[in-house]
């Protein structure tokens, strides 16, 4: 079973860094651009693809909206083994 790569790849999304800055909830101006409330950003599909994602040892990138997605999972692990 492949693991889930990000949705937001089809976007043309500005990167940094080889990090796509993707778009997301909330009211507040910064560098990505804001969604509506009832669309999926891309913290939201990491919370959502979490527990299948850790799972696999590799991971095919096929772009810079799954490297951030990569980069929010293994932040996510981090806070876990703190906690």
């Amino acid at each position: 079973m492949p693991a889930y790569h990000s949705r937001l790849n089809e976007l043309k999304l500005e990167e940094s860094c080889g990090c796509a800055l993707c778009p997301l909830k909330t009211e507040i101006r910064g560098p990505a651009s804001s969604l509506s409330a009832d669309e999926e950003d891309v913290i939201d599909e990491t919370l959502n693809y979490f527990r299948a994602n850790v799972m696999f040892r590799n991971f095919d990138i096929r772009g810079g909206a799954d490297r951030t997605l990569i980069y929010l999972t293994l932040h996510g692990v981090q806070l876990l083994v703190k906690a």
